[in-house]
């Protein structure tokens, strides 16, 4: 009778050893899984985020691309004989692209297209010799030496041809 008491007594605290760890188990579990759903929601406001971002900068792009555009329209518009654009060619610039080579081509030669005649408009430099004689006509009271506290400052006459 002893040992079927002892034996009871023994299997009652496996039992609650077992129930013990069932428990803790349970609570990791928990955990683990309160977690998990922590990082997922997480990582979708991240990526709601992301995707928010991508779009405004697609919006950007796009509204760049038109601004583009129509300043490439109206330089076109100025530089042709008569101010009007050929239709041929303005249908071509205007007209869908479906590959996104050919876009990427457009652009790029529109780029460059820009870029000519930005150099093309660019104003020319005014050569030295006028420089000098404009300092002499735009500054004739200034002292040919002028001497100051930290440091002298000695001009020559310059000799205009």
């Amino acid at each position: 009778m002893e040992k079927l008491l002892e034996d009871m007594e023994q299997k009652e605290q496996h039992l609650q050893l077992l129930t013990e760890a069932a428990e803790r188990a349970s609570r990791l579990g928990q955990l683990q899984q309160k977690r998990s759903q922590r990082e997922l929601q997480q990582m979708r406001s991240r990526l709601a985020q992301e995707r928010s971002v991508k779009l405004e900068a697609l919006q950007r792009v796009q509204e760049l691309r038109s601004q583009l555009n129509d300043a490439e329209r109206s330089s076109v518009q100025m530089s042709s004989p008569g101010g009007l654009i050929p239709r041929a060619q303005y249908s071509l610039r205007s007209a869908p692209t479906s590959s996104r080579h050919s876009q990427q081509h457009l652009l790029k030669t529109n780029l460059m297209r820009g870029k000519i005649t930005r150099r093309i408009q660019r104003p020319g430099t005014v050569p030295i010799k006028y420089t000098k004689r404009t300092d002499n006509i735009l500054l004739p009271n200034v002292a040919e030496n002028v001497q100051c506290s930290a440091f002298q400052v000695r001009t020559s006459p310059s000799i205009i041809p």
